[in-house]
């Protein structure tokens, strides 16, 4: 059992490295361009990492995803989903995800209604 926590603590510890290298040295990251320019598969990736990091409880992150949905014709990625990764405040972290729009039932995630862009 053991060493089945320890697995799961380095997961974890993955993750919140991956979503701070996404993060930069800021608080909040619009990771939109980046996903565009990764391409597949690193974009799904990118996108599972921050997903991921958002929905851990134990983790100080919440993602945000907007409803729009940017299309791109012969770009790397074709339609993507505006999407921002977010650090919560640590005085924020129990009330996760520390954003007043936010439903309890969110357990890190927003979605933003917008209108759909087509570029």
């Amino acid at each position: 059992m053991l060493r089945v926590l320890q697995r799961a603590e380095q997961a974890r510890n993955r993750r919140a490295r991956r979503a701070e290298l996404m993060l930069g040295e800021r608080s909040d990251a619009d990771l939109t361009d980046r996903l565009r320019a990764a391409g597949w598969p690193a974009a799904a990736g990118m996108l599972v990492d921050a997903l991921h990091a958002a929905a851990d409880p134990a983790t100080p992150y919440t993602a945000e995803m907007s409803d729009a949905l940017l299309v791109e014709p012969g770009g790397p990625i074709t339609y993507v989903t505006p999407v921002s990764l977010h650090r919560v405040l640590p005085e924020c972290a129990d009330d996760r995800p520390g954003l007043p729009e936010v439903p309890a039932e969110a357990n890190g995630f927003v979605v933003r209604e917008e209108a759909v862009q087509v570029e």
